[in-house]
């Protein structure tokens, strides 16, 4: 059950940051839009399975807050 929420997780982070910036991950980016994919943080999440770790995408100008992980959340 772990990886099956770890998988779903890093899915739901990665079509967040899609739709914010407008286009899948290695589409070209327009030349008139300045924030980019900037790569992967990790976290570690907390759940009643145990805890795993999971990227979460990053953009340039770090505006990309992902409402899916707060600061502090269990799943």
């Amino acid at each position: 059950m772990k990886d099956l929420k770890k998988a779903s997780t890093q899915r739901l982070l990665g079509a967040g940051l899609t739709e914010r910036l407008g286009c899948e991950r290695d589409a070209e980016t327009p030349s008139v839009q300045a924030n980019r994919r900037n790569g992967t943080s990790r976290k570690t999440l907390k759940g009643e399975d145990g805890s795993f770790a999971n990227e979460v995408p990053r953009d340039r100008d770090g505006s990309f807050e992902p409402g899916l992980i707060a600061k502090g959340c269990r799943i």
